[in-house]
Formats: C-alpha cells, structure tokens, sequence
C-alpha cells in the first residue's frame, strides 16, 4: 500500500486534549538506538502493534525510485526462517533466478524484445520451481492464526509501516516476527513480485483517469526536493530494479536505530520492555544514515498543468506551505478547516450556491522536509474551469485581507476538537497519529504541544498567515478537462 497526503485531521490531534489528560507514553530506547512508545490500555485484551522505520521514497534517487515500496512487499516473501521449507534449495535457484533476470533485463534495455522474452520465460519457470520449496503467505498465516487484525502495511514519502492488532496474550508473536524480519530478510521471489509492482504502477497510474495527474502536479509543485518522486516509481526505475538494490536499501535504512515501535493496548509495560530487549537488542545498529539535503526553492511564479482526458473535470491548487517550527502552521492548518467541509466557505459557495462542483475539499499536508496547502474541486458537467478558479482565489483572497470572525474561528476549533475526540476513542488510529508526530516532528510530545498553539490562534494572525503563504507565486495549478468521445473538449 503506498500514502502520500498527510490529512489535516491527523495534525489536529493535540486539540482534544485539556491540560489534565494530554497523552502520557511511556518511552523507552535500546542500546541499538531502537525506541518503544507504549501506552497501557486494560478496556479490551488487545495490543495495537506498529513498527515503523523512517524511510520512503524521499530517501530515494532517481534510476532507484520505488524501491522502499518494493521493499514493502519484500518483507511479506518471508526470512530465512519464515516462508521457506528448504532454505538451501531455495536459495540456490535463487542465485540462477538472479543471474537469468540480469541477462533478461540487459535484454529489455538493449530493446532485444525476442532475446529479453524468451530469457524471462526461462527465469519465470525456476521460480515456479522454486516455489515448492517455499510456505506462501506463512507470515500473514501465524498472526491470522493466533487472532490478528488490521494486519496490514504501507509506504509513504518518508515512512514504512507494518501494522496489526493482537490478543494481549500474543504480543511476543508480533515481536519474534518483526525482530526476525528486521534480522533475516532473503528478499524471495523478488522479480516475481517486481512484476506486481509494476502491474499496480499500470493499473493505477497509467490506465488510471487521474494516477499520471497527480503524479504530474506533485512532480510540478516540488521543482527539486524528492518529494517529487512518486511512492511506487516511475516505470522504467521498475522494470531495471534487482535484488540487490533491495538488500542495499534494506541494510541502509532498514536498523533499529531509523525504527521504532508504537504499543497501545493490554500488556504490562515493564514486561513489554524486557520483551522488546530479548528480540530486539540482539539486533546490530545500522550505518551512519544519510541525510535529505535538498531543499525545495523559492518558487518565483505560478505554474499551471492542463490535463485532457475522458474523466470528470477537476481544478486542483497546490500552495507552499510553511514547515515545522514556523508558528505560521497552526494559522494554515485552521485556515484549511475555514474552507472545507460540508459547512465550508469552498463548499457553501461552488457546490450549494453556484451549483459549479459536486464536491470541493482543502487540505494542510505538514510533511517533515516541504509542506503544501491543497484545494481540490470537482466540476459539474457545465462548469467552466476558469469560472471555478476565479471563486477559489477570491476565497483565498478573502483570507488574506479580512479577519475572520471570531465565532467561525471558534467553530473550526471546536469541529477539530469533536472530530479528533471521536478518532482518538480507537488505539489504532492514535498509534497512527503517535507515529507521525515521532516521524515528522521527532517526537510524539508534539501532539501535546499543538492543543495551546492552535487553540492562540488570532483572526489577524490567520490573516497575516494566509497573506504570506497563500498567494500566486507559491501557487501550482492544475485542470483535468475532459475530452468527450467526440473530440470535443469541455
């Protein structure tokens, strides 16, 4: 599974809390730099289980993209203990797949279409050998098996996730698991799976309406920063990416000391603890990481995208956005809130008094290296784009010269606080949003912190706020115009 939007109901966490019953984890960091976040809960007998390592395709380059979404699914093929009922078998026709799939795949790029075919026929018949030495799905079987849920993972611009939720009594399970993934990975079957990957890049991107034009925007938004690079890759990285590319990602990025654990639910901490150590602490730091230095420039003009294709009709404005540290977030975050929803200045205008979309939406995504403030609108089918646009930046000029009142301040504040109330009642959900406040923020203690700073917020501050941000030059614009059967675009 791949993200990549940050939504802005997971920044608003902090605002549920008063200052008597703020979220107090227990924290706790092994000796290979790995750390614990737990959270005891006695209402029902599970444990919320997360690891998560910071990684994603910000941490790639280009001829290598897609890689840690690749990755991904590596870590479901099984360890040399998991998945495998003859590992020395396995692993000598792995070594043939490996060889046969480099010839293949000099092949493709020689454009030897005959030559490249009839080596992959041959590679694709060993790994359906190598099948009958191997236990499919052996992973997902044990944690189905002994009552697991939620099992699932995913790959964004800067984290992986492998998620599930257990029976209290079942934790070390989890633990054993993810420690021998951590330990023991032999990437099976991985040009089989490169070939799933590849098909999903097809299916969603390119013979999706809208997959290449999101994947388009964000490339035009971001000039320089990898952000641009799309979570799942861009086609030819993947029909050229090998095992080794995987093992070299893995033992780069892949350590206890880019991971670390979120546990919500039934256990005893101090027990969780020892736990952890036991099948973790064995496991050796990883190398020196390295660093995103790229930063995203100052853009010195609007840019615009136009699209043509036979899918609904679609305005999209991306705005920089302020980072982390910039006390101008909570101002756009509750900015954002202003003009979406159903109770919205976008909705209220363009979809109930115009009748010019069918849904309209804005988005704060505060992402740890470059944030953007997102718009998107879904035309009716006798709008015009340049009728749309023309609402939306007079909303957003609205913001920027007149304060807003202060009962509709009040109102977001108040939504965002019933809303994440609500969200916060499920230990899966708060692991979640635990995770991005340690990922983007380097600690989940910036949950805590949000509640006073966006509750502060003025009218003349959100103005000034909108002011800086929201404006021409830092916007991207893009339209999706359909081209009926005909021809004829609209």
């Amino acid at each position: 599974m791949i993200i990549r939007v940050t939504l802005t109901a997971l920044l608003l966490i902090g605002v549920v809390f008063s200052a008597d019953d703020i979220i107090k984890p227990r924290e706790h960091i092994l000796k290979n730099g790995m750390k614990i976040i737990l959270i005891e809960d006695r209402n029902s007998p599970l444990v919320v289980c997360r690891l998560y390592y910071k990684v994603g395709s910000v941490n790639e380059t280009i001829g290598k993209s897609g890689i840690s979404h690749m990755l991904e699914h590596m870590m479901f093929k099984g360890t040399k203990k998991i998945g495998v009922a003859d590992t020395l078998k396995s692993a000598a026709l792995e070594k043939i797949i490996d060889s046969l799939y480099r010839k293949s795949d000099s092949l493709f790029a020689a454009g030897d279409t005959s030559g490249f075919a009839k080596i992959k026929t041959s590679a694709k018949a060993v790994a359906d050998s190598q099948r009958s030495f191997h236990k499919n799905n052996e992973l997902w079987n044990l944690y189905q098996k002994e009552g697991g849920t939620a099992l699932n993972a995913w790959t964004g611009d800067d984290m992986t996730a492998y998620i599930v939720t257990l029976p209290s009594n079942k934790l070390e399970l989890f633990l054993w698991l993810e420690s021998d993934r951590m330990a023991n990975p032999v990437m099976r079957e991985f040009y089989t799976e490169r070939d799933v990957v590849i098909e999903e890049r097809r299916l969603r991107y390119e013979n999706s309406p809208y997959g290449r034009y999101y994947e388009t925007l964000f490339s035009t938004f971001f000039e320089a920063h990898p952000y641009r690079i799309p979570t799942i890759g861009y086609m030819s990285d993947l029909q050229q990416l090998k095992r080794d590319d995987a093992f070299n990602h893995f033992r780069t990025y892949y350590a206890p000391n880019n991971s670390f654990l979120v546990l919500i639910g039934d256990f005893k901490s101090d027990s969780a603890i020892a736990a952890v150590e036991r099948y973790f602490s064995p496991i050796p730091k990883g190398p020196t990481l390295p660093q995103v230095v790229t930063k995203e420039p100052e853009q010195i003009g609007t840019k615009k995208i136009e699209v043509k294709k036979d899918a609904s009709p679609v305005v999209s404005f991306v705005y920089k956005a302020p980072l982390l540290g910039d006390p101008d977030i909570y101002s756009i975050d509750l900015a954002s809130s202003i003009l979406s929803g159903k109770s919205g200045r976008l909705w209220r205008t363009l979809v109930d008094k115009k009748g010019l979309c069918s849904s309209v939406s804005a988005s704060f995504g505060l992402q740890r290296y470059a944030s953007y403030f997102f718009i998107q609108a879904e035309l009716t089918e006798n709008a015009s784009h340049d009728e749309v646009e023309k609402v939306i930046l007079e909303e957003i000029k609205l913001l920027s010269v007149a304060p807003v009142s202060t009962r509709e301040l009040e109102k977001v504040k108040n939504i965002a606080e019933s809303d994440n109330i609500n969200g916060l009642r499920n230990n899966e959900n708060l692991a979640d949003k635990i995770a991005w406040a340690e990922n983007t923020a380097d600690s989940w203690r910036f949950l805590n912190e949000y509640l006073g700073k966006i509750q502060s917020v003025t009218p003349d501050e959100l103005k000034k706020a909108a002011s800086k941000w929201l404006t021409e030059k830092n916007l991207t614009e893009g339209r999706v115009i359909r081209i009926k059967e005909t021809g004829s675009s609209k």
